[in-house]
């Protein structure tokens, strides 16, 4: 009985580890997809793209409100929430148009998980914002989005 319930532990465990490796090395979303889901013409217009690094993937989308002074940084997230220390004042996370004061882990796995086994089309995708100005194009976005 032992021996089955090592065997049993370990193959357990390779199993949730390479489950762990594919959702780590998640499917690459174009960041310019992304972030026009969020964020519609008829709200604001991009003003720029900025790298936030060298290497890797992370690139902040500005967009100017239109008719009202304000704006609002977008960074796409992978996999977790470590790159938004890349944006400065960051005031909270997206995903699918839900806002979170911190990163929304366990839904973002859930979704993950729904992708893998065709519950879902498209990768989840969690956005980092930072807002100024007194647009509230936060609340415009998220309703927007859904």
């Amino acid at each position: 009985m032992h021996g089955f319930l090592h065997r049993f532990v370990v193959c357990l465990a390779l199993l949730l580890g390479a489950l762990g490796v594919f959702l780590k090395v998640e499917m690459q979303v174009e960041p310019d997809r992304v972030a026009g889901r969020f964020m519609h013409s008829d709200v604001a217009d991009l003003a720029m793209v900025l790298p936030l690094s060298n290497r890797g993937p992370y690139d902040a989308y500005l967009y100017k409100g239109r008719g009202c002074l304000g704006e609002i940084w977008l960074l796409p997230l992978h996999r977790n929430g470590d790159a938004a220390s890349l944006l400065p004042d960051v005031q909270g996370f997206l995903l699918d148009g839900q806002r979170s004061d911190g990163f929304p882990a366990m839904a973002h796995a859930v979704g993950q998980v729904a992708r893998l086994i065709g519950l879902r089309d498209t990768a989840p995708q969690v956005l980092a914002f930072a807002e100024t100005g007194g647009c509230d194009l936060l609340a415009r976005v998220t309703v927007a989005a859904s």
